[in-house]
């Protein structure tokens, strides 16, 4: 596949699965990791790269959010990440059009270079664009773990799991699927997303659930619909429950029979009660786990040298001023969140990540140094706390 502006001409292809053996520790990203070659003609060079950064269910994924955007002419962005990201190309859907971008990160000469560039895309080029992607992809399929290591498979493919859900007389609400997963949509607070197998506990391949973006339950291949049928249980409620252990916030879900709720006597841990179709209780100020991790780690990790603090507006980036030896100096840091998965349950944890350690500066003035970062201050909507 060929993209090119004024200045590059860029072409990638997949050259060959990275892995042609497996054993059964073998996962998804195992069979389905991919060799590109990446080719960049730019100002008198010609650079030619081959690496394995992807996989087939990214390009199978990123081909599908397209199609989608297309057919339904929406504005977002789509983007090819690789899971070691010195690539990345992202589509932009908007009012005025679409945008391709490419970046990709490389040694040249023995110094760190990077390539970044656009180009202005039609509806009828980006649809061509998506074709010739399928070509390329055509010819290295998506391997599933199920179709290599458990026997007796009932499913060859998520396509067709999602078309015994569609006639699950029990299961109700909008059902779609791509290559490795199945959504069903029943309203705002009812999204269920079934992946394909990609863990494996005590020797046994499993599909995961997530319900509402976090997980939810791990199921076998023989127990799924079940696992799936238990969630519209109409003598059952969905309780989502939080709790802190360290810094960490964990988020998981239990199911409970409904009279064995208390509505009158709920715990602060509680942030959610629900079924398949409607909302029962919603703990407003603690469901936004994010809000709650800036506001408790917006003062952590504080310079005992500090004499002045700037925050952004949302207070997720901030500026020390701190000084030793009567000279001035800044950190500049930026609160990164995190979200980890294990074993069904979700935990979220904040940290600040210095951008700028600002030891190469140093300052007589407070003054002086305010100055300096004023750029800085402004770009980021930094204010004195």
């Amino acid at each position: 596949m060929k993209i090119k502006n004024n200045i590059y001409n860029f072409s990638f292809q997949f050259i060959d699965y990275e892995f042609d053996t497996f054993t059964n520790e073998s996962d998804i990203y195992n069979l389905n990791w991919l060799k590109c070659r990446y080719e960049f003609i730019f100002k008198g060079n010609h650079l030619s790269i081959d690496d394995a950064s992807m996989t087939t269910f990214d390009v199978l994924n990123f081909i599908s959010d397209i199609e989608y955007i297309l057919v339904n002419n929406e504005y977002k962005k789509i983007e090819l990440q690789n899971l070691e990201p010195d690539f990345l190309m992202a589509l932009i859907s908007s009012n005025r059009g679409y945008r391709l971008d490419i970046h990709y990160n490389f040694y040249l000469n023995e110094s760190f270079e990077s390539i970044d560039f656009s180009i202005e895309m039609t509806k009828e080029e980006v649809a061509n664009f998506v074709e010739e992607l399928k070509i390329e992809i055509s010819k290295f399929p998506y391997r599933r773990v199920i179709n290599y290591f458990v026997k007796n498979s009932k499913h060859e493919s998520m396509n067709d799991l999602a078309i015994l859900l569609k006639n699950d007389q029990l299961i109700n609400g909008t059902i779609t699927n791509n290559s490795t997963d199945i959504i069903i949509n029943k309203n705002e607070f009812f999204k269920i997303k079934i992946s394909d197998i990609n863990c494996k506990i005590n020797n046994k391949y499993l599909y995961s659930i997530i319900l509402n973006n976090k997980p939810y339950s791990y199921a076998e291949e023989d127990n799924l619909v079940n696992e799936i049928h238990k969630l519209y249980d109409d003598n059952k409620s969905i309780v989502e429950y939080t709790f802190e252990i360290g810094i960490f916030k964990r988020r998981w879900f239990d199911s409970i029979n409904k009279e064995k709720i208390k509505f009158n006597k709920l715990s602060k841990k509680i942030l959610r009660i629900f079924n398949y179709n409607e909302l029962l209780y919603y703990n407003k100020k603690n469901i936004t786990l994010q809000k709650d991790l800036i506001e408790k780690n917006k003062l952590t990790d504080i310079d005992n040298r500090m004499v002045k603090l700037y925050f952004s507006s949302d207070y997720t980036k901030r500026i020390q001023i701190y000084k030793t030896n009567n000279i001035f100096s800044y950190i500049f840091e930026e609160l990164e969140i995190r979200e980890e998965v294990e074993y069904g349950t979700t935990y979220n944890y904040a940290y600040w990540d210095k951008i700028d350690d600002g030891q190469s500066h140093s300052y007589s003035t407070i003054e002086e140094l305010e100055k300096d970062i004023s750029y800085i201050i402004e770009v980021n909507g930094m204010f004195k706390n």
